[in-house]
């Protein structure tokens, strides 16, 4: 028997929690990777690429019954959003603009490689994390997310920074 729906939105939030501690854990700061060799620079932008695949199954794809807006009960749906604009510290145009940016990221880039790459940007993993962060905690009524991220962050910067 396979999981609930219920389980495999927790299952991918914490997918997305550890590619995403996993690719931020590679870098020194902002624009140095800790090892800039082929491997690396590969192995940490694929965890990029399935943080996106992941958040776009839970945010940014409708027809997933994973996204957040089919799996909410409908009578909880406007206080889901509600509460979620507050807690990312956003407008629902700008979070709307935003799953945009990172759907054309996932399409352009990740999923399908179009030559043309043009307005196709990295977008701000801050506000992806804490979307998923909000989304794990209402669904499970647990506030270990941000433990669970530093956990993964950790382990990856000890791997990555390894002679």
């Amino acid at each position: 028997m396979g999981l609930s729906t219920k389980e495999t939105v927790v299952m991918l939030c914490k997918l997305f929690l550890a590619n995403a501690a996993y690719y931020r854990g590679g870098w020194k700061d902002k624009g140095a990777i800790y090892k800039n060799s082929n491997f690396y620079r590969g192995v940490n932008g694929n965890f990029l690429d399935i943080a996106t695949l992941e958040w776009c199954k839970l945010f940014a794809d409708a027809r997933s019954v994973y996204c957040w807006e089919n799996f909410i009960e409908k009578s909880s749906r406007q206080n889901f959003l509600i509460g979620l604009l507050v807690f990312i510290k956003s407008t629902e145009k700008d979070f709307s603009d935003y799953k945009l940016g990172v759907r054309a990221y996932r399409d352009k880039a990740v999923a399908h490689l179009d030559k043309d790459l043009t307005g196709v940007n990295y977008f701000d993993l801050d506000i992806a994390i804490k979307s998923v962060q909000y989304y794990y905690e209402f669904v499970t009524n647990k506030k270990d997310f941000i433990d669970h991220y530093n956990l993964f962050f950790d382990e990856a910067k000890a791997e990555y920074i390894k002679d």
